[in-house]
This record gives C-alpha cells, sequence and structure tokens, in this order.
C-alpha cells in the first residue's frame, strides 16, 4: 500500500511546485525589468542622470535616483535612508513593504509579485552598472 505524505508536506511541495513555475514562466515570457520600471518606479524615480527636468520626476522631488544604490565594482551601497547596507533580498523586502521597514517614509506599496520584484532588482543593478558614477 503507497504511503501518504502528510497534508502540510503536500501543500508546502505544492506551493513550491506553483512558485518556481510562475516565476521561470514570467521569466521565459520575457519579463522585463526596464518595462515594469518604467510603468512602476518611473513616476517617482528616475531611470538616467539629468531626468530631473523630465515630468514623471517632479512628481516627486527628492526621490532616490535608485542607480545610486548599486555599483560596478562595489556591489550594492549603504541606503540613504538609514537602512544598512542594501542586498538582494533587502531590495526585495524593501519593494514588498517599504513603510514596514521605514515608518513614515514617502515610498508607497507597489503592487509587484515574486517574479516582477526580481527583475526589477535586476534592472536597478543593470541602472547602477551603467550609470553609478554619475550624479543626478
Amino acid at each position: 500500500m503507497p504511503r501518504l505524505l502528510p497534508a502540510t508536506t503536500c501543500l508546502i511541495l505544492v506551493t513550491a511546485a506553483l512558485l518556481s513555475g510562475s516565476i521561470a514562466a514570467a521569466e521565459r515570457t520575457g519579463l522585463s525589468g526596464e518595462a515594469i520600471y518604467k510603468t512602476k518606479c518611473l513616476l517617482c524615480h528616475p531611470d538616467s542622470p539629468g531626468m530631473e527636468d523630465g515630468p514623471g520626476y517632479k512628481a516627486r522631488p527628492g526621490a532616490v535616483p535608485l542607480w545610486t544604490l548599486y555599483e560596478e565594482k562595489g556591489g550594492w551601497r549603504d541606503s540613504q535612508i538609514g537602512l544598512g547596507r542594501w542586498s538582494d533580498a533587502r531590495m526585495d523586502q524593501w519593494l514588498r513593504y517599504p513603510k514596514g521597514m521605514k515608518p513614515g517614509t514617502s515610498m508607497i506599496e507597489v503592487p509587484l509579485d515574486q517574479a516582477e520584484r526580481r527583475a526589477v532588482i535586476r534592472y536597478i543593478k543593470q541602472l547602477g552598472r551603467k550609470y553609478g558614477d554619475q550624479e543626478t
């Protein structure tokens, strides 16, 4: 007679399979960090130096240019808002729950699923490699 797995184990295995499948499917279909960034982040955070004159950036004066958070040689930099050194995991947490990490922040909670957050984080790192040594 076959041995049955406990319900909790089955639930964990099914959830893991679904999550990994949806992330892989999103990445296979070309989920672009740039496209997500331009539709969900660009209103407040510029994606290139000198963009402060654009209409989107004026919507939120003082927003951190995200390419300043990552550099080619040193990787993630220290947070300008007192949250320590950024990392992929810390950025993921910030994108999920900014007010939970820093109550009173003006950063809004943007609905992004795990695959979208990963794509945006890759794009922020790409911006850092491209513009990391430039000011706004």
